[in-house]
């Protein structure tokens, strides 16, 4: 296997975001396995050799949005949204969802983005660069199917180099080594 189709059986939703009720009030050896299983999730996402495309085919919130963006290449359907809502609900969205989003977007917008907890429309996420590409609903699957074709066709040492690469700095540089552990604030 070279890459991988990331998609949802779903219709209108790609992936509806963390369970809240997992997350709100847990016992604290809970709460640390949680966070832990998902950074390793996102790790191995983020940092597969292998090529993968997200077939975004509804709405993406919270964690359905960090699926998306540790692909290498996002299609999305017309009509539906992108982002980190948390905020909305009271939440933090954990430092690697906003790593995430920084290397997508850039800092500025990746800050304002999470602040105020926007979901950002299809059309909206292209021109900003969270999204590759917008095409409607039916066609998805045969827009990453097109787009998986031909990241794979690149030379796979290079891809598995730059894919660890990437992965290795943004590791390095954003993730605490306890997901859970207090951060302090810059400054």
């Amino acid at each position: 296997m070279r890459g991988f189709i990331l998609a949802s059986g779903c219709s209108k939703v790609y992936c509806a975001g963390l369970d809240l009720m997992a997350v709100h009030n847990p016992k604290p050896e809970e709460i640390s396995s949680f966070w832990t299983q998902l950074q390793t999730l996102w790790l191995k996402l983020y940092s597969t050799p292998l090529a993968s495309v997200a077939a975004v085919s509804g709405s993406a919130p919270a964690a359905g949005c960090m699926l998306a963006l540790s692909c290498d290449y996002r299609v999305m359907a017309s009509g539906y949204q992108i982002g980190y809502n948390e905020t909305k609900f009271g939440l933090v969205a954990p430092p690697f969802f906003i790593a995430t989003l920084k290397n997508t977007v850039g800092q500025r917008q990746a800050e304002l983005l999470t602040l105020k907890g926007t979901m950002v429309g299809t059309t909206d996420a292209v021109k900003i660069g969270m999204v590759d590409e917008e095409v409607q609903e039916a066609d998805v699957m045969s827009a990453a199917e097109k787009n998986i074709i031909s990241l794979i066709s690149v030379n796979d040492k290079v891809v598995t180099a730059n894919a660890l690469a990437l992965a290795t700095a943004l590791q390095a540089s954003y993730l605490p080594r306890n997901p859970c552990a207090p951060q302090a604030l810059p400054g």
